[in-house]
């Protein structure tokens, strides 16, 4: 007789084409389904690539909570799916989501997620909201900052799981020698010359993702380097485009607007800088390195978790300080020394990214469970 499957509920805010919505795609992906069955549930109904991937890549059921701005519907509409899926579990993935334990009623088991850092979280919601939000008995984070945050805040550690996002490789990049000619390729595509030094950015135009402060360092970097170039993927381009352009810049960068998979143009460049002001983290961190770039970050969320405490580039990597003189510094260095790029793309890719493996990550959500249900 086959054993029944146990149900989880996966609540979401939104499917859209972000990190987190990734993330819960590779969750369910590898989610042993024939000991689990997943209904994903989403408070809004954004529409994005996640969702058609897990529709169509998973066949997991897909239930939206309507487009109503009247709360008290989508309240309704939760409590009757939970009375008609009975599931064992329900796995909060989005911070603003862990508010709806308070309709549990204890009658499910309930874990909470934080994904981003608690501050910006917290201030996009109201005081009830961010209060109810921090009511669930147990907490997944994806970094050892968020993890410090939660408990700052008054979260007992043992009620905190450190789960670190999962690295999916793409199968496309391969070999040193196959990521060499996908780097030409796409160079020859956007006239990109083999000896200047492209330094990359990639993520959606918002404030978070600080793209300005992006462009004031690329503008003093480049002041003494010539063949310094800039790209930038995604819409994020767009809203510093008349930066750009004021600061004279317009030929050096290039900006690609929105593409369905940004990951796979980041093998043109020699760097990424990752300028967010905050982060959970970072998905396109892993894809940079992946994809053979040499790494330049600000000193958020989980950058460190990814490279390494003991990483022996951190220096040379990690920016301290919000300072435009210093981190320009910093990449001014990084594009005179080639050798000094090519050590730190090739420590992270070969030390590094076997940790977030799903063969690594996958257990620990197996052990939570299995502490929460038993």
């Amino acid at each position: 007789m086959q054993k029944e499957k146990i149900k989880i509920i996966c609540l979401i805010g939104q499917l859209g084409n972000g990190g987190s919505e990734k993330q819960l795609y590779l969750f369910l992906k590898y989610l042993d389904l024939d000991k689990f069955e997943p209904t994903v549930i989403v408070s809004s109904k954004t529409e994005g690539v996640w969702k058609k991937r897990i529709r169509d890549d998973i066949a997991c059921r897909i239930i939206s909570l309507g487009t109503t701005a009247i709360p008290l519907l989508k309240i309704i509409t939760f409590k009757y799916l939970l009375y008609k899926i009975r599931p064992a579990l329900v796995l909060s993935w989005s911070f603003h989501t862990n508010a709806f334990h308070i309709l549990d009623f204890g009658s499910h088991k309930f874990i909470g997620s934080l994904r981003d850092q608690l501050s910006p979280a917290i201030s996009e919601i109201s005081y009830f909201h961010s209060r109810q939000s921090m009511s669930p008995d147990y907490f997944i984070v994806n970094s050892k900052l968020l993890e410090k945050e939660l408990a700052a805040y008054g979260i007992p550690l043992s009620k905190i799981s450190l789960i670190h996002n999962i690295f999916e490789p793409n199968t496309d990049f391969g070999s040193n020698a196959i990521l060499s000619q996908r780097k030409s390729d796409i160079r020859k595509q956007h006239g990109i010359s083999e000896d200047e030094i492209l330094v990359a950015g990639t993520g959606r135009d918002s404030a978070n993702k600080d793209f300005s402060f992006f462009v004031k360092v690329f503008a003093e970097a480049s002041a003494s380097n010539s063949k310094l170039k800039a790209i930038l993927i995604g819409s994020g381009g767009l809203g510093v485009k008349d930066e750009i352009s004021s600061s004279g810049l317009s030929g050096k960068f290039i900006i690609t607007g929105e593409i369905p998979y940004a990951k796979d143009m980041l093998p043109c460049a020699d760097i990424f800088f990752l300028s967010s002001k905050y982060e959970g983290m970072p998905n396109v961190l892993f894809e940079a390195i992946d994809a053979g770039c040499a790494i330049l970050s600000m000193n958020v969320g989980g950058v460190k978790d990814i490279l390494g405490d003991d990483n022996p580039h951190l220096k040379e990597t990690v920016a301290g300080l919000r300072d435009v003189k210093e981190v320009s510094s910093m990449l001014s260095i990084l594009a005179e020394d080639r050798e000094l790029r090519t050590r730190i793309s090739e420590y992270n890719r070969n030390f590094r990214l076997d940790n977030f493996t799903q063969a690594k990550i996958m257990p620990k959500y197996y052990q939570l469970f299995e502490k929460v249900l038993f």
